[in-house]
């Protein structure tokens, strides 16, 4: 049998059909030089060229700019290299680059560039930025890009510009909602999103924070506004274009715009700064009438971020001056003053919280002010009734009337003060008549008509006083004339998330045992209740012996009675806001990304632990403290105390790694994502899942503001 004889295969030839044969457009080019040795099937398609590529300038110039900056060859940009791994080509599409150094053919340098698409990369990329910076409803730029805007201004310009940041929301835009439902209020708040994009001089200028909340930023050359004033004057002149009555067909509401301005330096440097000072001139502006602007003054700022409160608990006193009971009283100190202002308490009782489980226990009766929080049924169940006496108000409504009887009828005690124009309806629901000293004599014929109630001289001053009564028939006392010390409790204020208060609520009013590990769970989705867990677990009452390491074990610890008695406290709190403060967003976000990512690490870190260094990380700064002195308030473990004070403890690499994350700073990102075997995929993907977290624990999971930062290449 004859064989044919194969015709030999030239060496170049079988390179450049291996060549064509990859998908990758690849360009071989002469070391030192722009001459294109060789391009592949894919290069010369890709880049409209059927015949071979001959000048790599030419490729560049036409299809690819900014090539050159990947090729060694390019002795200008060899030392820093390209500004990103990606390349846009002038068709739209997008490219990595790989570069080698190879032999060609004749056994000369040469230098193999390698372009891969990357189009799907960028889709994605893309996706993550329109999630990190902007928002999902009106398609405006969101808090995070404002955060990225502002600081790009101060590296930019730096203080070369005024920057005005404008806060605004939509005068009555709740009670459209509640009457009209969320569909249309989300369609108004797209329409004035439109509305005011439509004016150039707004237009890239303007950010959602948040429900109906909008913020304008603008960068104001100095040199163009020689004086503050002139520049006061222009923003004055340019915002009220947004002052229009907003409404729409088939509605009978219409909503009018509150706005408050603040600009750097004269009201602070930072983004924060402005924001929280704006905040402050757009309250200022709802409480003169709505519908209208006002520029931050200083004499505004009588807020701080967690306001300090003061509970002062006044002992009542028996015949025998043992003592009967205490009155709790909120006394909070305005800021720069140093009078003492009583807190209306309709709406929250503050003064409860200064009670403590055991203090139940004690036998004692506490006078607290009405709530209508009393009311609810989950609250009532879990308080002991009997040891509270309810002070009512002076004047009340046939409804209010109505309601107190429903205390009386839950088995609370009630109390009135005694005025002329006392009703006989409040008088006969009373158990206790308050009557002050000025009054004492007035109040003995009434004193002998209701033996069934108890008279309390509030006032007892001096022993002329206490004598006089005596002499009136008073059984119980209150006042400096017996020595006993008012106790000042303080503490700072933090409010937990409304709906968190329902849910343990919930779990705590049931008939069943209660379920631990749901309590524990909604516990430490909230940094209030985990922080006064805590406190409360490192009282001396309690004697824990070890330290806590978990939400769980503090749960534990606490026990069933007690537990269910501390939600009863907590509820009767209340919140004063709808809006958690950024600084509870930040740290509950970087306490759900640690414990996510403690899963992935491995060795693998202990979850819990992570999730609490995560959560108090930043406790201090919203305290307005230092971390140490924080965390002699707490009973966290030795683990977590050691991580959040020096750069050696378990999770101190966790704490840094959230900064670097949050400023942007990739390649330290980098760093630790190598260091400990972690994709950017995986990083991704739990700080998105932190963010629609906590996005669902606030109830604004249909109102995404996703602010993750910018993806990390």
């Amino acid at each position: 049998m004859l064989f044919a004889r194969n015709k030999p295969i030239e060496p170049g030839s079988f390179m450049e059909g291996l060549l064509d044969a990859l998908g990758s457009r690849l360009v071989i080019v002469r070391e030192g030089k722009c001459e294109v040795l060789h391009s592949n099937a894919a290069a010369r398609k890709a880049f409209q060229q059927p015949d071979a590529l001959r000048c790599c300038q030419t490729l560049v110039e036409k299809q690819m700019p900014g090539l050159c900056a990947f090729c060694p060859n390019n002795a200008d940009d060899c030392q820093t290299g390209p500004g990103s791994p990606y390349l846009e080509a002038r068709d739209g599409h997008w490219y990595t680059v790989e570069t080698a150094s190879v032999d060609w053919m004749d056994g000369k340098p040469a230098v193999l560039m390698a372009l891969h698409s990357a189009d799907a990369d960028q889709s994605n990329a893309q996706k993550l930025y329109q999630l990190a910076y902007m928002d999902s409803l009106t398609g405006l730029p969101n808090r995070e890009k404002l955060k990225t805007d502002f600081a790009q201004s101060l590296k930019s310009s730096g203080d070369g510009v005024y920057r005005a940041v404008a806060m605004f929301d939509m005068d009555y835009f709740k009670l459209v909602n509640d009457t009209y439902g969320h569909s249309t209020g989300n369609v108004l708040l797209k329409r004035l999103a439109q509305h005011l994009q439509a004016n150039p001089e707004f237009k890239g200028h303007l950010y959602r924070l948040g429900g109906d909340e909008f913020a304008f930023f603008l960068s104001l050359d100095k040199s163009r506004y020689p004086a503050e004033a002139d520049m006061r004057r222009y923003c004055e002149g340019l915002f009220q274009n947004a002052f229009y009555s907003y409404t729409m067909p088939n509605i009978e509401l219409e909503c009018t715009i509150s706005m408050g301005v603040s600009y750097a330096p004269a009201h602070g440097e930072t983004l924060t700064e402005l924001l929280r000072k704006a905040d402050i001139a757009l309250y200022k502006a709802k409480d003169e009438g709505r519908n209208r602007m006002v520029i931050f003054e200083e004499w505004y700022d009588t807020a701080r971020k967690f306001t300090d409160y003061f509970i002062n608990i006044r002992p009542v006193l028996s015949t025998a001056s043992h003592t009967y009971g205490y009155e709790l009283t909120d006394n909070t100190l305005s800021a720069g003053d140093d009078r003492t202002i009583n807190l209306n308490m309709l709406e929250f009782n503050r003064a409860i919280e200064a009670l403590e489980p055991g203090d139940l226990d004690s036998g004692y009766r506490y006078f607290i002010h009405y709530s209508h929080q009393l009311g609810n049924p989950a609250i009532s169940q879990q308080l002991p009734a009997e040891r509270f006496i309810v002070q009512l108000p002076e004047r009340c409504t046939a409804m209010e009337l109505s309601a107190f009887r429903d205390l009386r009828a839950m088995g609370f005690l009630l109390s009135v003060q005694y005025t002329a124009g006392l009703s006989a309806d409040m008088l006969r629901l009373a158990d206790y008549v308050r009557v002050t000293a000025d009054s004492l004599s007035q109040a003995a014929p009434l004193i002998r008509l209701h033996s069934d109630k108890q008279f309390i001289a509030v006032g007892v001053d001096s022993q002329q006083i206490h004598t006089l009564a005596v002499r009136a028939g008073f059984q119980l006392y209150q006042g400096q004339f017996f020595g006993s010390p008012v106790v000042v409790r303080t503490g700072k204020d933090i409010d937990p998330l409304k709906l968190n208060y329902f849910r343990l609520l919930a779990l705590a009013s049931g008939g069943a045992a209660v379920n631990f590990k749901e309590i524990s769970e909604i516990v430490s989705a909230d940094m209030a209740l985990t922080y006064k867990l805590l406190r409360l677990l490192n009282s001396a009452a309690v004697g824990l012996r070890n330290r806590i390491s978990s939400v769980s074990m503090a749960v534990a610890y606490l026990g069933e009675e007690s537990l269910k008695k501390w939600i009863a406290l907590l509820a009767m709190r209340g919140l004063m806001s709808d809006k958690p403060m950024e600084i509870v967003r930040m740290s509950l976000i970087r306490a759900r990304f640690a414990e996510l990512l403690a899963e992935d690490l491995r060795p693998r870190w202990d979850p819990n632990q992570a999730f609490l260094s995560g959560m108090f990380s930043l406790l201090h700064i919203a305290m307005d403290t230092s971390r140490d002195i924080l965390l002699d308030q707490l009973s966290l473990s030795d683990n977590i105390r050691q991580s959040l004070l020096t750069s050696s403890g378990p999770y101190s690499a966790l704490i840094e790694f959230f900064s670097q994350y949050e400023y942007a700073n990739w390649d330290e990102v980098a760093v630790f994502a190598r260091q400990y075997n972690l994709s950017c995929q995986q990083i991704y993907g739990h700080y998105i899942a932190s963010v629609k977290w906590f996005n669902l624990l606030a109830g604004t999971e249909s109102a995404i503001e996703m602010q993750e930062p910018h993806p990390v290449h």
